[in-house]
């Protein structure tokens, strides 16, 4: 019974915040779901997945839009260290989606960082993508520890993380002399998530000499789309 109530809890909370139309109120249920006790490790999938669900497309005007997705990051956070065997997709579904709102997004703030009245939405920001970075760099670790390429789709989500990752990387290293405040914080944890996608890569090539059949060749393939992805990115 206590089981099933704590389960009811959870899910009553998850819909409160995808239900709720002020950023302010999702903001304060999100820190409340990352102070919640997981009632089971089964539970964690479908809350990765509605954290993703959670996090906007669009590229926000003011700082409260950084505060909400800041607040997804720190929920994530919480969890990212733990067993992810069972919702790796779900982890890098919100990886691959931050990143790309977090490149957009970069761009828009350099842009109108030299406006005064944008420096607290630029500090918020900033703030969102070194929590973002660490996340990432988390997951990459993740994947060396969990068999996952298991299947043609799993292959093509890992690569696409990949990509988006590097992508965003790339980006911020060679714009950090203009994120002035925070530059080099950022560029410390930018390699991170490169020398973490290297060790994937070695590991997935090490795979290759004792890994039998299809998921070996996927590893195998998938290491030289990540070396090439990493070439490019250095480019």
């Amino acid at each position: 019974m206590a089981r099933e109530s704590s389960n009811s809890d959870l899910q009553i909370l998850l819909d409160s915040i995808k239900s709720s139309d002020v950023v302010e109120s999702r903001v304060q249920l999100l820190a409340k779901l990352r102070e919640s006790d997981l009632p089971e490790k089964t539970y964690l999938a479908s809350i990765v997945e509605s954290l993703t669900t959670f996090w906007e497309d669009f590229t926000c005007l003011d700082a409260s839009q950084c505060m909400l997705n800041k607040a997804i990051l720190l929920v994530a956070a919480k969890y990212v260290d733990s067993d992810l065997s069972g919702c790796l997709v779900q982890f890098l579904a919100l990886g691959t989606k931050a990143s790309t709102w977090c490149g957009k997004h970069l761009k828009m703030t350099l842009m109108s960082s030299a406006d005064s009245q944008e420096e607290e939405h630029c500090d918020c920001f900033f703030q969102l993508l070194l929590d973002f970075l660490s996340l990432s760099a988390a997951i990459v670790m993740a994947l060396t520890r969990y068999p996952f390429l298991t299947d043609n789709d799993s292959t093509i989500i890992v690569e696409r993380f990949v990509s988006e990752q590097l992508n965003l990387t790339k980006d911020v290293v060679s714009e950090t002399k203009r994120i002035n405040n925070y530059g080099s914080e950022i560029l410390k944890v930018a390699q991170m998530v490169i020398d973490a996608v290297m060790r994937l890569c070695k590991e997935y090539s090490l795979a290759v000499n004792w890994i039998p059949g299809m998921q070996d060749l996927r590893r195998m393939k998938t290491a030289w789309t990540i070396k090439k992805l990493i070439l490019g990115t250095m480019l």
